[in-house]
């Protein structure tokens, strides 16, 4: 998104938030705009939650103020038809099944039973559950009513989403579905989004920004390569590939070295990862000569990119 061609949809403006003593959001400012994917991230206690809670007008901002589309925040119930929220943990009705549910809140957002009634047949059809509508909510597995609280969110057309860890409880295949989901709803509907995960590297394959809290402070923001950018440059991060008879001996002759930490990919069994950090440091060359001198065959030696949750460790350790 072209933040000089886009349209503003989300504006905080110095919004603080506290609880008693404690100072929960502490003069947050931000902008989101339509098409966004912006994750929120931060330690446990950071203010995400809390940042989302005043943005869906659950509670009410100590100091400052936000807009949606011009809307202020005084003007609650204006906001509440232009944002659609997933809150990390739901209550269902017991009684109801998945296709009774969603109606109800169409008809509170004020359409008619039967414009309610086929939007909801299209939701649950685009979250893979037309086949359990008739079935009772409380009969779902934790991921069907995740994706029956992101229908949810969505029955009214927002402007807005407001999404608190959306994969959770997902498993592989379904958190990518939804994820591509989200993407979909936000580039073909224009939907802003903020979403919030401690799952570092769902934030890097969906968000194109990132705002990271803590202690109710923002600490960065930006896109995710500018955050990665943020990592100190005097470490550097090298892969190289042997064949998987020469992995150990690799780690043992680089593990002589002063500076230079190397670990097996776990997943990529034949690769090694290699951090160089420090002063006194063997330059690449001289490393791949000494592993050459032992007849180790080198299959592939490339740099490695930094990673969004290696710069977010970096990032926090250093704002505590």
């Amino acid at each position: 998104m072209n933040e000089n061609n886009g349209k503003i949809v989300l504006r905080v403006e110095k919004l603080s938030k506290s609880y008693g003593s404690l100072k929960a959001v502490d003069n947050l400012s931000f902008r989101i705009y339509a098409g966004e994917i912006v994750g929120l991230l931060g330690p446990n206690g950071a203010g995400k939650t809390t940042t989302l809670k005043v943005l869906s007008t659950m509670l009410s901002p100590l100091e400052g103020h936000f807009s949606i589309l011009g809307v202020s925040d005084s003007k609650q119930e204006e906001i509440r038809k232009l944002i659609g929220v997933l809150p990390e943990k739901t209550g269902f009705p017991k009684s109801l099944s998945g296709e009774e549910y969603l109606t109800y809140f169409g008809q509170l957002y004020g359409l008619s039973k039967k414009e309610a009634s086929n939007k909801t047949k299209a939701l649950l059809n685009l979250l893979g559950l037309e086949n359990v509508g008739d079935k009772l909510v409380s009969t779902y597995s934790h991921g069907m009513g995740q994706r029956l609280s992101f229908a949810r969110a969505l029955i009214n057309d927002p402007k807005i989403l407001l999404l608190d860890e959306p994969t959770f409880g997902f498993d592989p295949r379904g958190q990518k579905d939804l994820l591509n989901l989200i993407k979909n709803v936000a580039r073909t509907k224009q939907v802003a989004i903020l979403l919030s995960s401690h799952l570092l590297e769902v934030v890097e394959e969906i968000c194109s920004k990132v705002i990271i809290l803590n202690q109710g402070k923002m600490i960065a923001s930006g896109s995710i390569d500018e955050i990665k950018k943020k990592i100190s440059f005097s470490r550097e991060r090298w892969r190289i590939k042997v064949s998987l008879r020469d992995v150990n001996r690799t780690l043992m002759i680089l593990s002589k070295n002063n500076g230079v930490k190397a670990n097996k990919d776990m997943e990529k069994k034949t690769d090694i990862l290699i951090s160089l950090d420090g002063n006194d440091i063997p330059s690449t060359n001289e490393i791949l000569k000494e592993i050459i001198r032992e007849d180790v065959e080198i299959l592939a030696f490339s740099q490695e990119q930094g990673h969004l949750s290696d710069a977010f460790l970096s990032i926090t350790e250093e704002n505590k």
